[in-house]
């Protein structure tokens, strides 16, 4: 029993190295196989050719970009696969699965419909007894309500019969009252009569001799004022005249003072103004010659020198791990002017340390051209690029680097 446990483990234990082997075998080969690129390019006045291709993995991952007459292309396959293509139109279904969608959708409707019969059949059933049931109830009430009818009918005919008694024996004594009440009014207003008339005769004689007395007083009145206006009228008119001068005068004084004091107000609030811009034009320029040579100063320590160096290093050969390790180019320019021509000629020789005899350049003094034709070959290997942000992160200069470039983000 327990040769065959161990034996069962050693089974367990051999598939585990196996499947563990296989991942390792998967990712040494992901990062040892190089990407591999290759670029043609052809342009002219009016010619534009690209031919680009990309395979990674003995080309099971592979893609191509092409621009040629006109037409732009891109395809990505794995294996046999198209995964995209830009001049493919999307695929529709196939027909199987159209009609198994379909048929699942007809199982769906025929259940959906059998659902719905029992659930109508259902309520069919409850209104046929909430029916019979709302007949025995309507019968009961309209027995109740011819009832309650009768009862109400009777009390309006009894109210009514006393109602007209009561207003027959209101008019009865109104029609009384307004009798007795005629009789004494004639009586008062005859009584009324004989004293006006007494009355009237004696304020007839007392108005005369009162306005009689007014039309004399008012004269003398009348003849006093003329003269008593004709000697201030003068007086007054001086007066008036003096005052309103000295009221205009005032008022052009308050006016100008009101302006004058507008003005040193605006000006006193614009001088204000150009003197906090100063300061904070001054503060600004302040923080930043503050922030300036802290930059400096962090720039001129040896240790983020070092780190800075080291950096740049690694950089440096991860772009030229990518750069193409084959090129060719030829290309044939002119800018239609000579002088201009062998000016850039001569510029681009300059260069000729750099690239070699990679590029051939060809002037055309008299046209004004841009032709070519270029060829680029190269690989990247994920596996160098890994080793060297590796060795760039557990350097002490780059460590030292980054802790500085915290602390002086935390400074700014």
């Amino acid at each position: 029993m327990l040769g065959v446990i161990l034996l069962i483990l050693k089974v367990i234990g051999i598939l585990l190295l196996a499947v563990l082997g296989l991942l390792l075998v998967m990712i040494l080969i992901v990062l040892f196989t190089p990407i591999r690129y290759r670029i043609k390019f052809e342009h002219g006045e009016e010619l534009l050719i690209l031919d680009s291709k990309v395979s990674w993995l003995f080309h099971i991952v592979r893609a191509r970009v092409s621009h040629m007459n006109g037409v732009f292309h891109i395809l990505v396959k794995v294996l046999w696969f198209t995964i995209y293509d830009n001049l493919q139109p999307r695929k529709h279904k196939p027909e199987k699965r159209k009609k198994a969608v379909q048929q699942k959708k007809g199982k769906k409707s025929v259940k959906v419909k059998k659902e719905s019969k029992k659930i109508n059949k259902l309520k069919t059933e409850q209104n046929i007894k909430n029916h019979k049931s709302s007949d025995i109830t309507n019968e009961k009430q309209d027995t109740i309500n011819e009832k309650t009818v009768s009862r109400v009918r009777k009390t309006i005919l009894v109210d009514k019969v006393d109602n007209e008694k009561a207003i027959v024996e209101k008019q009865k004594i109104e029609q009384n009252i307004k009798s007795e009440e005629v009789i004494k009014s004639e009586e008062v207003i005859k009584s009324e009569e004989n004293t006006k008339s007494v009355e009237n005769i004696k304020s007839v004689e007392s108005i005369k001799s009162e306005e009689i007395i007014k039309s004399i007083e008012n004269v003398k009145s009348e003849e006093n004022i003329t003269d008593i206006e004709k000697k201030n009228g003068v007086e007054k008119t001086s007066i008036s005249i003096v005052h309103m001068d000295n009221e205009e005068k005032a008022s052009l004084f308050k006016r100008i003072y009101i302006k004058i004091k507008v003005v040193k107000d605006k000006v006193v609030a614009s001088i204000r103004n150009f003197i906090e811009r100063i300061k904070i034009i001054f503060e600004s320029i302040h923080n930043i010659k503050s922030k300036l040579d802290l930059i400096l100063d962090f720039i001129r320590k040896e240790a983020n020198k070092e780190g800075f160096k080291i950096t740049f290093a690694s950089i440096k050969k991860i772009v030229k791990h990518i750069l193409p390790k084959e090129f060719k180019s030829k290309i044939r320019f002119g800018t239609g002017d000579p002088c201009s021509t062998g000016q850039a000629l001569g510029a681009l020789g300059m260069l000729y340390s750099i690239y070699g005899d990679n590029i051939q350049i060809t002037p055309d003094f008299e046209n004004k051209v841009l032709e070519g034709k270029h060829y680029a070959r190269g690989r990247i290997r994920l596996i160098t690029i890994i080793i060297i942000v590796i060795k760039l992160i557990l350097d002490k200069r780059f460590k030292q680097l980054t802790k500085n470039v915290v602390i002086l983000k935390e400074a700014l």
